[in-house]
């Protein structure tokens, strides 16, 4: 799958945590484009009018999302936004930034014909508000795409390598994530990296979800 990524230099860096200059490092690098290359795949086919992209980050998702729907959103609670913008601008792409907590979002309700969230519920403190929020946003026939990293060894130690440790960073494990969706709305499918584990010994699994 060809994925659009952004120009490496023209990428910002918007907190700490931000992954994004992996996706253009020798060998890690693999890991984050089959994670993007996952989520892609579930995307509904045909024209959208309005796409979100909860948790941005530095961006380097929306580039290839603007070719999936007429426009496209991001929400992140960082306040880096004008960075982003400039990027955008120079890769000649619009989305319209936000910056807001994902379990209160300014948002109306049904606006979203899909709403992907990357690597993000893991982080948050009220995580029912948050997938309540994702699904209020959503429209009735759309689709909600979660990507979640799976809390087990190899995680732990790919993040020690890295020089993080998991438990500083994650305060939900994916199973914890994959029951509280579970209580609010129906997984269609679920995909994992790699795809011939058992889910408790995958790298991370990606979501898609229908809001009827």
């Amino acid at each position: 799958m060809n994925i659009s990524l952004p120009n490496k230099d023209n990428v910002p860096v918007t907190s700490e945590e931000d992954p994004a200059l992996l996706y253009y490092k020798p060998f890690v690098s693999s890991f984050y484009l089959k994670r993007m290359a996952l989520a892609i795949g579930l995307i509904d086919k045909g024209p959208k009018e309005n796409f979100l992209d909860i948790g941005y980050g530095s961006g380097i998702f929306l580039p290839e999302l603007g070719r999936y729907s007429k426009r496209v959103f991001g929400l992140d609670n960082h306040s880096n936004a004008f960075l982003v913008k400039e990027m955008l601008n120079k890769e000649g792409r619009l989305a319209y930034l936000t910056s807001a907590d994902v379990s209160a979002m300014p948002y109306k309700e049904n606006v979203f014909d899909c709403v992907i969230c990357l690597s993000v519920l893991e982080h948050v403190d009220n995580l029912d508000s948050c997938i309540s929020e994702i699904i209020r946003i959503t429209r009735p026939g759309g689709q909600v795409i979660i990507g979640i990293p799976v809390d087990n060894f190899l995680m732990s130690l790919g993040f020690k390598l890295l020089g993080y440790n998991i438990r500083n960073i994650h305060k939900w494990k994916h199973r914890h994530i994959i029951d509280a969706i579970q209580k609010k709305i129906e997984i269609e499918t679920l995909r994992k990296l790699p795809s011939f584990v058992n889910l408790d010994f995958a790298l991370y699994i990606v979501v898609s979800c229908r809001k009827l």
